[in-house]
């Protein structure tokens, strides 16, 4: 048996981890583009996306045994190289949002300081007009 898995049931749920691996990476490829495009409107569905390729991601990993798999196997090596695939796809990820925070937070500074420049200009700073006399009447 050296080099191969103990049972059928194990190599598929090797194939799945691996199709798993593969999905969690793609949808990373996908995310880390539209953050570079600027296309955050479905952000919400990013989210939902990712949690349920994450949740099966996770039951995957919870039946898998690295102790059927030899480690120098074909399907071991490639299941290695997705994982550090997806770590370092995280770490990008988490690099982008950070840029594209700045950046957002950057865009809020300005429109506030024009906001209260816009302010400075108006005949009553910004607040509704006053009344022209006073009456104890209302």
């Amino acid at each position: 048996m050296g080099n191969e898995v103990k049972s059928g049931k194990e190599e598929a749920v090797l194939h799945e981890l691996a199709a798993a691996l593969a999905e969690f990476a793609g949808m990373q490829r996908e995310h880390g583009a539209m953050l570079a495009g600027n296309r955050l409107k479905t952000l919400a569905g990013w989210v939902e996306r990712r949690q349920q390729v994450f949740l099966r991601l996770r039951q995957c990993l919870e039946r898998f045994d690295p102790s059927v798999v030899p480690g120098d196997s074909e399907l071991t090596v490639l299941i290695h190289e997705r994982m550090r695939d997806i770590l370092h796809g995280e770490q990008s990820l988490a690099a982008q949002v950070g840029q594209q925070r700045e950046a957002i937070q950057g865009q809020l500074r300005i429109l506030r300081k024009g906001k209260v420049v816009v302010k400075g200009y108006s005949l009553y700073g910004g607040a509704g007009p006053r009344p022209k006399y006073l009456s104890n009447r209302t």
